[in-house]
């Protein structure tokens, strides 16, 4: 065998390992996924907004009328928390799925098994999110299976109930939003009352990154601020 054949089967067997190699790292990563089951939940189109949304701060209140607005004042106003403002929310919030979608990695690791049920029941911490249920909770009643709520599951989205209480949280995507490496969970949590007029609508982060611990939820409109 010459030194030109010596040479090319080096360059092969270097370049073979290195796609093995490439072909087991890119294996530890999770796709970015998203799901359109918010436009199922509220039975409407992409940018259906039924009214504007009322932003404001300090200096006044504004209006939004299309997701450009209601993005680019963010960082500036808040969203006007009265009970039909809230719900008009809901319309908006796909604005913000779009956008992570966009900046979120694939997850070099995952702690979900898929069960959202599990997560929403019996892992999720919440106190770590707003919510009609604070009062309820303490450092000892943290889950909805400590308060012994019941609850449906079907499709992605788990509802908890409880007399005249409804609590939905809905899956909308899975990735790396927050750059930790580890995958995310993106819900869209709607708090409501069914003898009242209360109601809230927001889009949670859950997180976690260690397995002996359970999911935390934050405010996934500050990931784009």
């Amino acid at each position: 065998m010459n030194i030109l054949n010596r040479f090319l089967l080096i360059v092969l067997a270097v370049l073979v390992v290195s796609c093995n190699q490439l072909s087991t790292e890119n294996s530890q990563y999770i796709k970015t996924s998203y799901s359109d089951e918010f436009y199922k939940y509220t039975n409407t189109k992409e940018n259906y907004f039924p009214g504007e949304l009322k932003m404001e701060n300090d200096k006044g209140i504004l209006s939004a009328n299309t997701c450009s607005e209601y993005l680019s004042n963010l960082a500036d106003y808040n969203v006007v928390e009265s009970d039909e403002n809230m719900h008009m929310r809901l319309y908006y919030l796909p604005c913000v799925m779009d956008v992570l979608q966009v900046k979120a990695k694939g997850s070099k690791s995952s702690l979900f098994d898929g069960d959202l049920s599990r997560v929403i029941t019996n892992e999720l911490d919440l106190t770590t999110f707003r919510s009609s249920l604070r009062r309820k909770l303490d450092k000892n009643i943290k889950t909805f299976n400590a308060l012994k709520y019941e609850y449906n599951y079907a499709d992605m989205q788990v509802t908890v109930k409880r007399s005249n209480w409804e609590y939905v949280f809905l899956l909308l995507g899975k990735g790396d939003y927050d750059g930790d490496g580890f995958e995310d969970l993106i819900v869209l949590f709607v708090d409501q009352a069914l003898t009242s007029s209360y109601y809230s609508s927001s889009l949670l982060l859950l997180h976690k990154n260690n397995s002996t611990h359970g999911w935390f939820a934050s405010d996934a409109v500050e990931l784009i601020h």
